[in-house]
């Protein structure tokens, strides 16, 4: 803040030491001195002033009309700063060596800037040498004639010049050149002074009589002329002439931002030579302020230059006193949240605040020039012609309600004063009170609502008088107690008690009495009970009824009361039922030989039945208010304290059941069936739990039992397996050992020819070959019994590898497939697309292997076994079709049992474990295998695999 300040302070310095280079230039200028004495002068005050370190003038050498040539003519140097006045290589230079220098100052511009910064070489070069920094010449003219340029030098910084320095050199440079000028008018301003000295007495003897304040200045604002009305005071007015604003504020103690101002409004004057005007205050001595307007006009010499200035002024305090009120007034009219327009004779919009436009919804440039129609009916405009003007002609101003028009066709209710004024002109006054209508109307249809709502509840609706003890009620009031159509009841308390059932008239009177006696409280108690009333016919009925004093007297004793009276013997009447029911159901639940119960959402046991006892051996006491986890086996207490947390934490989850094991009160072990629900209260706000608990204890014995038998076969089956598989194992070495013998014999007998006629006698070779049959049928059905044997113990290995079933089946067909087609012709429809699978290649080998036998083994030797490939959505499927003997209907739904065998192959070998061990190997691949059999036109096998990317 300080830095600001001493920047602020720094430039003031600045500023006044330049306005009083300006100022003591200007009066040198005036003098009467030589023009070598006058130039010297000028540049020495100059220089001091400025604060630089050399103040000089260059003046020009024409020759003729060509400018040629400058000179450096006058030159003041700050001490200890070379002087270069008698320098030789500056007494003249050339401008054709400056040619970018002379163009800028011909063109009337100043011309300054860091010497480093310079682009041109030579000029740089030249104030480099003489040890100049930093430049700023500003060029001199007299009578329109470059006459020379007046320059500051800065020889010990790079000094960046300001805008205040460059307008000082400015001025005084047209000051220079006003006074070179003036000097040589010396002679004829002599010549002429007699007479301007006429014309100025004849001038200031009018503007002395002038009733305002004139004043004239010259271009340094100072005063030449004042007249009596600008100041009073002669010694005054004396001592002005020739001083400016400055001085006097500093002399009279007056606040220096008058002078400031007056001299920034004057200077701007100087620059655009056009008049101006301003306002100013001055508190008198008395306290009081006076206002006054301000006009100066400049005055152009024969060069359109400034040279005098004069002014005027007048006191405008009434003026201004009557304008602010103006302007209060119109501040008021615009702000007015009432809207407020004015209308010429013919009824168009000449005025309007924004409260005006607002209530119609438009913007006021929209109405302004439009006539009142625009927002009104043609309904209501006939009606105001009609009734309202000629009210108005008569009395001149006019009030009431009128109905309007929005922009967007809303109606708009207003409260309106017009006035007439002389010239026919109407000042109009609105306040919208659409709002105030709509509310009446709310009430009114509330009030519709609210008899609509008593009528369709059947509320009866009374008032009673507390002091008259009269009544009046309603038409419902009446029919419910059968009354006569009179609206108005007397001596009400004792006909009205009279009325009640004696068991319920003590209610009744302490209700009311309770409601009654409250006086002067802020918020009386509300009357309410239910009771018996005897109607006109002699019945009992029960009514709700209830009411609460609005009025007190001023000693503040009930006054009146209104209530309200609802027959509710349906109610009641439903009460009693619901009393009945619950009897029943809680009889029911009691009953049961189940738990029925009901916890907190805590878990908090909260309601238990009888069976609870019979079953744990605890009583409902002192099982309530614990949690079921209480009773639970310490070891399933986590796990189920785990579920149950899930489950009430799931929206999902209705109910929840579980079994765990409790410790009976006399110690043993109990199993419970536990079913939860969530139960939701009737205001959705209370979460509890109900359900309902069994006794499991015997079924549980029985799965214990259960489990340890099928424990036991499931040992049998693994013990089974094992003989199988070791069985498998031992007929397979005296198997292979008789069908090697029996080769070897057949090999034996075809190699000795004297052997031969009686192997052919005796049929060895048949025998041979009936015994290789034999012993391969045996050796496959040792096959399907280990891998049963696998499968039913969960031992086959799957290593599923990503191949191309189409190459592979292929492959199979054309080489594996051989060994089981025997005389059957074999035909495949390659799809010739590559179809990747994940499959083991064993086990689908041994699938393949066991259709295409069983294909060969049923059908005709030479007929056909089809192999084809097909997709369906995700799934490949391998189509196996033979025109075998086929497969019963009835029996189809067996195939794949194991060992079973249709009915029309009991001739045929075999055993029954094929399409079982396939089904299951195809299981394994998430496959699926199924067949379609006609009897006696052969079955087709259907392997479906899934695709590699469906998996």
């Amino acid at each position: 803040m300080d830095t600001i300040e001493e920047k602020i302070i720094e430039s003031k310095l600045k500023y006044n030491q330049l306005f009083y280079a300006v100022l003591h230039s200007s009066e040198i200028l005036v003098t009467d001195g030589s023009i070598d004495e006058v130039m010297q002068e000028v540049i020495e005050g100059l220089g001091e002033s400025a604060l630089v370190d050399r103040c000089y003038v260059y003046k020009n050498n024409y020759d003729g009309p060509n400018l040629v040539s400058m000179k450096y003519a006058y030159e003041w140097v700050r001490h200890g700063i070379e002087a270069h006045i008698k320098d030789e290589e500056l007494r003249e230079i050339k401008w054709s060596r400056l040619g970018f220098l002379k163009n800028i100052l011909e063109s009337k511009n100043s011309y300054f800037g860091i010497v480093n910064s310079i682009k041109e070489k030579e000029f740089r070069m030249l104030l480099m040498n003489v040890g100049v920094k930093s430049v700023l010449f500003t060029p001199i003219y007299y009578d329109k004639k470059f006459w020379g340029f007046i320059g500051f030098d800065d020889c010990l910084n790079e000094r960046e010049w300001l805008d205040m320095e460059i307008s000082t050199l400015v001025a005084i440079s047209a000051n220079i050149g006003a006074f070179l000028k003036r000097s040589e008018l010396a002679l004829e301003i002599e010549k002429q002074y007699h007479t301007i000295t006429q014309q100025k007495e004849f001038y200031e003897s009018i503007f002395r009589n002038i009733p305002a304040d004139i004043v004239a200045v010259d271009r340094d604002q100072r005063y030449l002329f004042l007249n009596k009305s600008s100041v009073k005071d002669d010694q005054v007015r004396d001592w002005l002439i020739g001083k400016d604003d400055y001085e006097y504020c500093i002399q009279h103690g007056k606040d220096i931002a008058l002078a400031k101002k007056r001299r920034t409004l004057f200077n701007d004057m100087l620059i655009k030579k056009e008049p101006y005007s301003f306002e100013e205050k001055f508190q008198l001595e008395d306290g009081k302020y006076k206002k006054h307007l301000r006009i100066m006009h400049p005055v152009l010499d024969e060069n359109g230059e400034v040279f005098i200035a004069i002014g005027y002024g007048v006191d405008i305090t009434k003026t201004s006193e009557q304008e602010d009120i103006i302007m209060k007034q119109n501040e008021a009219i615009s702000n007015s949240p009432d809207g407020i327009a004015l209308l010429d004779a013919n009824g168009n919009y000449t005025y309007m605040n924004d409260a005006h436009s607002a209530i119609f919804e438009y913007d006021t440039e929209e109405l302004i020039g439009k006539s009142w129609h625009t927002i009104y009916m043609p309904a209501e405009i006939d009606r105001i012609s009609k009734d309202v003007f000629p009210v108005l002609g008569e009395k001149e101003i006019w009030s009431g309600e009128s109905v309007g028009i929005s922009k967007f066709g809303r109606p708009v209710y207003q409260d309106i004063t017009l006035r007439l004024m002389p010239d026919g002109s109407l000042i109009c006054i609105t306040r919208d009170v659409s709002n105030l209508v709509q509310n009446i109307h709310l009430l009114e249809q509330t009030n519709q609502k609210l008899e609509l709502a008593i009528n369709t509840s059947n509320l009866g609706m009374w008032e009673w008088n507390l002091e008259t003890d009269e009544l009046v009620c309603n038409d419902i009031f009446k029919n419910l107690l059968g009354l006569t159509n009179e609206n108005k009841f007397s001596n009400v308390k004792q006909s009205w008690f009279d009325s009640i059932h004696s068991y319920d008239r003590e209610i009744v009177e302490k209700a009311l009495q309770l409601s009654i006696k409250n006086e002067g409280i802020s918020e009386p108690t509300v009357y309410n009970a239910e009771y018996r009333i005897r109607n006109q016919s002699g019945d009992f009925i029960w009514v709700l009824d209830f009411g609460k004093v609005v009025d007190f007297s001023e000693s503040g004793k009930p006054k009146y009361m209104i209530g309200f009276i609802l027959d509710i013997s349906k109610n009641k009447r439903i009460e009693e039922e619901i009393r009945t029911n619950e009897k029943r159901y809680r009889d029911l639940v009691e009953n049961l030989r189940e738990v029925i119960f009901e916890a907190n959402y805590s878990g908090e046991l909260t309601f238990l039945n009888p069976a609870w006892s019979e079953i744990t051996g605890y009583t409902q006491e002192e099982s309530l208010g614990k949690n079921l986890l209480d009773y639970c086996t310490p070891e399933m207490v986590p796990s189920i304290k785990n579920t149950v947390a899930n489950f009430l934490k799931s929206d999902a989850e209705k109910w929840l059941n579980l079994e765990f094991s409790l410790i009976h009160k006399l110690g043993d072990t109990i199993w419970l069936d536990v079913e939860i629900n969530k139960q939701t209260s009737l205001d959705q706000l209370h979460l509890s739990l109900v359900g309902s608990i069994e006794n499991i204890t015997a079924r549980k014995l029985a799965e214990e039992e259960l489990k340890k038998a099928l424990d036991s076969e499931r040992l049998l089956g693994e013990l089974k397996s094992r003989f199988v598989s070791m069985a498998s194992h031992e007929f397979r070495t005296p198997l292979a050992g008789i069908r090697s013998s029996a080769e070897l014999i057949k090999l034996y007998a075809s190699k000795k020819p004297e052997m031969q006629k009686m192997v052919d006698e005796m049929g060895i070779n048949q025998k041979v070959d009936n015994i290789v049959f034999d012993v391969d049928r045996i050796t496959s059905l040792m096959t399907d019994v280990l891998t049963m044997g696998k499968i039913e113990v969960e031992k086959v290995d799957s290593k599923p590898e990503l191949k191309d079933m189409c190459l592979f089946l292929d492959d199979y067909l054309q080489n594996e497939a051989i060994r089981y087609v025997n005389e059957h012709k074999l035909i495949f429809e390659n799809p010739q697309v590559p179809l990747f699978i994940w499959f083991d290649p064993k086990l689908v080998v041994h699938v393949f292997n066991n259709i295409i036998s069983n294909a060969s083994k049923y059908s005709e030797v030479g007929s056909t076994i089809f192999v084809s490939m097909k997709i369906a959505d995700s799934f490949v499927q391998l189509l196996f079709k033979d025109c075998g003997i086929g497969i019963p209907k009835d029996e189809q739904m067996f195939s794949f049992d194991s060992f079973y065998r249709s009915s029309n192959v009991e001739n045929i070998p075999g055993t029954g474990l094929g399409l079982p061990i396939a089904k299951y190997f195809m299981e394994l691949h998430q496959g699926k295998i199924f067949l379609e059999s006609d009897l006696g036109k052969g079955t087709t096998v259907i392997l479906e695999f899934p695709l590699a990317e469906a998996i």
